[in-house]
């Protein structure tokens, strides 16, 4: 868990969320890194968006 969040710092997300659903698989019931992991993929999810609209403007 510790390198999960360890990559969260250095907004190493993708690799950070590879890591936490790793972990997750063997500890489902860890809501602590489930919540984490949402945090992960919600940054993710906001990069993407933002990329995206990035894109747009540069067309």
């Amino acid at each position: 868990m510790g390198d999960g969040e360890m990559l969260m710092r250095y907004k190493k997300y993708a690799k950070a969320k590879e890591v936490l659903e790793g972990y997750l698989k063997r500890n489902p019931g860890d809501v602590e890194v489930q919540a984490f992991l949402k945090k992960c993929k919600g940054i993710i999810g906001k990069v993407r968006k933002l990329g995206d609209a990035v894109g747009k403007i540069k067309k």
